[in-house]
């Protein structure tokens, strides 16, 4: 009846890109499924993201949301996948879920048409969909008024209606008298992000800004993504991200899987070993540090957190920056990551598998093989088991490992400071040994001349990871060794 409607809504392109910037990125989870409803979406989806996720990030299975719940959980297994995506409508979702309630290990992500408001979900669930004004800087004023009038924050759709209504409001006063020509141009900064009109697909719909949702005590809890590419929340101006130096970097800073290995260096891989012989959940559950897969996420991020920081220590040892890239003229010829280049032969790389325990050590090297043991159960064993968390990790501290609290939520609350700083402790010792016994396979020996030295094992069974290096000597066999890298040129 000619009567203009507008909606926001989200292309399959739109749902690929932010599978790919949250899911696989920000939250470093490398293997997705896709279960797909009837309809085009679904075909669309599952093309884009075999097409955007290639080598070690990739769509490890995609199939019907039709598919029967023993295949499902074979065909799961199998593909070894860490994350679930279901693109269907309601109705197929909530019988997918009800699939994998008994089976599914890992976190379970829904595209917009997958989540309708009202929705009983039977397990822990994330949500894409539009972002909230709590995670972004133009939100903070709306959230204020939210918050006088409604003594709750901000739930699952706020803002949407203003940043919708605004939209319109300024295309008619300045479109003239035509409104539909004016919609194709017009492009306001709303509450939740930008907000433009895609005239490139449904009629008369705005672009969505995705972001992460999750559910916690009936409530819906914005997650991702934030302002400085954080989940902080945008209060106001004096609330900053949560940054306290003396437990380690803020969360999600070392990216582990943003390492890389650089080409003219020794390449080291880094991984918690084959899953029969990976001790790191065990160790993790017993100092408190897991949830023992009731909150596959916040488990996950644990172990990419140890990962990450583990490698950015490593690298420094070796007068590489925090972010594993190197300083020309200074840092050592060597390299760690998670994954090898894409086409590139597993043989070319030393390996530290980081599991297992021994009765004497905390690691071991095997020169002239290329392995080097780090022991994580014999460090949590040795030093960290008198500081396991107690109660265990579990689905409340998920907003502190995604830095969903201002900095002074932060600091006020002992047990986010205990956990940070566990796991900060743990991955600087993995990262002193793993340093050691790569020293080894390098040619090193132990010393006894330098007590912050790496290789001093009389001394350095206690050493803070901030004043551990490698000694003077040690660093001009590791010149003759390894190499230096070039000094950048101009």
């Amino acid at each position: 009846n000619k009567i203009l409607a507008v909606a926001f809504e989200s292309s399959p392109k739109d749902i690929a890109l932010a599978i790919d910037d949250l899911i696989v990125d920000r939250l470093r989870l490398q293997r997705v499924a896709l279960l797909f409803g009837s309809g085009q979406q679904g075909a669309k989806l599952k093309k884009l993201l075999k097409k955007r996720l290639q080598g070690w990030e990739t769509l490890a299975f995609s199939a019907s949301i039709n598919i029967r719940a023993k295949k499902l959980g074979t065909k799961l297994a199998k593909s070894a996948v860490d994350a679930i995506v279901i693109d269907a409508t309601p109705t197929d979702c909530l019988n997918a879920l009800k699939k994998l309630s008994a089976t599914a290990r890992v976190p379970i992500f829904l595209t917009p048409r997958a989540y309708a408001p009202g929705m009983i979900l039977p397990v822990t669930t994330y949500v894409l969909t539009g972002q909230s004004p709590l995670t972004h800087p133009m939100g903070a004023e709306f959230t204020q008024v939210y918050l006088k009038k409604y003594k709750a924050e901000p739930q699952l759709g706020s803002g949407a209606g203003h940043d919708a209504v605004t939209f319109l409001l300024t295309a008619m006063k300045q479109g003239g008298g035509n409104l539909e020509e004016s919609l194709d141009k017009q492009k306001i900064e709303g509450v939740r992000g930008q907000v433009e009109f895609a005239s490139d697909r449904f009629p008369k719909s705005l672009r969505a800004n995705l972001a992460l949702w999750t559910f916690v005590e009936g409530k819906t809890l914005a997650l991702l993504p934030g302002q400085e590419d954080s989940g902080v929340r945008a209060k106001d101006k004096t609330k900053k991200r949560v940054s306290i130096p003396r437990f380690g970097v803020p969360y999600g800073v070392d990216m582990s899987n943003r390492f890389a290995l650089e080409k003219g260096t020794r390449w080291v891989l880094v991984g918690w070993g084959d899953p029969e012989k990976s001790t790191i959940d065990e160790d993790l559950k017993l100092l408190g540090l897991s949830s023992g897969g009731k909150c596959p996420l916040a488990d996950h991020l644990v172990k990419k957190e140890l990962l990450g920081r583990m490698m950015a220590i490593t690298s420094k040892m070796f007068l590489r920056l925090p972010d594993g890239t190197s300083r020309g003229g200074e840092s050592f010829a060597i390299s760690f990551a998670t994954h090898l280049p894409r086409g590139a032969r597993k043989g070319n790389a030393w390996r530290v598998v980081i599991a297992g325990d021994d009765p004497a050590a905390g690691g071991r090297a095997f020169p002239g093989s290329g392995l080097a043991l780090t022991f994580s159960t014999f460090l949590r064993r040795t030093i960290f088991q008198s500081k396991a968390i107690d109660p265990p990790l579990n689905a409340a501290d998920l907003p502190d490992l995604l830095g969903c609290r201002t900095q002074d939520e932060f600091y006020d609350d002992p047990r986010a400071l205990m956990i940070q700083a566990l796991i900060d402790g743990y991955a600087g010792s993995m990262a002193l040994t793993t340093a050691h016994e790569v020293g080894h396979l390098t040619g090193l020996g132990h010393i006894t001349d330098d007590s912050r030295g790496i290789m001093n094992v009389n001394e350095g069974g206690g050493l803070g990871y901030r004043f551990g290096r490698f000694s003077k000597g040690c660093r001009e066999q590791l010149k003759k060794s390894l190499g230096v890298m070039r000094k950048n040129t101009p």
